[in-house]
């Protein structure tokens, strides 16, 4: 599945993962971007104050930590409970490739169990995004073999993200994504 990319910022940082093959650098971008389109969908439901906005969402800020905004995204309703549960899952992951300092892939145990409990790459349906004009590799992702490797996991759950993200953020109206579909608001 091809990466949709929404900016040209999206676009560089995820030549990086292609380029290096680096499960540290994989784990870390990946999630970066999802982090910003996650801040995108957030604020685009805020009262429009840019100042109030920056330092919600600033480091040090209440909004600072990735964990906080996919709790914060749950609570508003525009993920379920087992997007919120894969999203800090991939935090837990970005945090232990960001923060320990000794050698780590996707294969170490740890990891690999982490990715083991993702549960949007194993859903009945994957996100879709209903633009004809975008080629069929964004709009209709392919499935994942059953003995995809925790890595394959993880790259396919940010890719998949990415697209639910993409769709909160392009429709014209408030709504949520849950069970692979999105779902306007009434």
């Amino acid at each position: 599945m091809t990466w949709l990319l929404t900016c040209d910022a999206h676009r560089k940082a995820l030549a990086e993962i292609e380029q290096t093959k680096s499960d540290r650098a994989s784990a870390i971008v990946a999630t970066s971007v999802i982090e910003r389109d996650l801040v995108k969908a957030i604020a685009a439901r805020m009262v429009d104050d840019e100042r109030e906005t920056s330092m919600l969402f600033k480091h040090s800020g209440p909004l600072g930590p990735f964990e906080a905004k996919v709790h914060l995204a749950y609570l508003m309703g525009l993920i379920d409970g087992s997007l919120r549960d894969d999203l800090t899952c991939v935090a837990d992951i970005r945090n232990r490739f960001a923060h320990q300092v000794e050698p780590l892939h996707f294969n170490s145990h740890t990891i690999h169990a982490l990715c083991d409990t993702f549960t949007i790459v194993d859903a009945p349906t994957y996100p879709e995004i209903p633009d004809p004009t975008l080629p069929i590799e964004y709009r209709s992702p392919a499935r994942l073999p059953a003995d995809a490797t925790p890595r394959a996991r993880f790259i396919q759950t940010t890719k998949l993200f990415l697209i639910a993200l993409w769709r909160i953020n392009h429709e014209k109206s408030a709504g949520t994504f849950a069970d692979g579909a999105w779902s306007p608001a009434p």
